[in-house]
């Protein structure tokens, strides 16, 4: 619905708009569709990539660096050429995974928080509130309405063994 309605996502900030369109995206891959074929020549899309492959593995810069055959330095420079760094890549694609885990399941903030490579889950709401400017249980419980598809499936299925 709200991306049907394009005035929907207008009135929301930006990062919160972006993400909700990254969480169709990520349903269509949980579904099994590909999009895209072909790598991205980015190494920032790239990274992002195999960092979205396994959000909670504990990541280095040292690891993804091995990752591309290319030594800290180089990775660090190519970055930088591209504006920006690992340790942003890193944290806005584990926050942005971690949006999309709060609007489409029912998983508890502390699985959340696991599940996006967070061991503390008082550590990962304030990296949220941080990068998302309201806390991950107010997004959950908050006065907008917001559809978990998770949930849905957990409850349909759930009927039809009643059935």
């Amino acid at each position: 619905d709200y991306c049907c309605q394009p005035g929907n996502l207008a009135r929301l900030p930006g990062a919160i708009a972006k993400a909700r369109l990254m969480e169709l995206v990520t349903w269509f891959a949980l579904c099994g569709a590909v999009l895209g074929e072909g790598q991205s020549p980015r190494l920032e899309d790239r990274l992002r990539q195999k960092i979205e492959s396994d959000p909670a593995f504990d990541w280095t810069l040292a690891h993804a660096a091995r990752s591309f055959n290319m030594s800290e330095a180089t990775l660090r420079r190519r970055l930088a050429a591209e504006n920006t760094g690992f340790s942003e890549i890193l944290s806005d694609t584990r926050m942005n995974r971690a949006l999309g885990l709060i609007h489409t399941t029912t998983l508890p903030m502390a699985q959340v928080a696991l599940e996006v490579g967070y061991d503390s889950p008082s550590q990962f709401s304030a990296r949220f509130k941080e990068r998302f400017g309201v806390s991950p249980r107010h997004v959950r419980s908050g006065s907008e309405h917001f559809e978990r598809i998770g949930a849905e499936v957990e409850h349909s299925g759930a009927d039809a063994l009643t059935r």
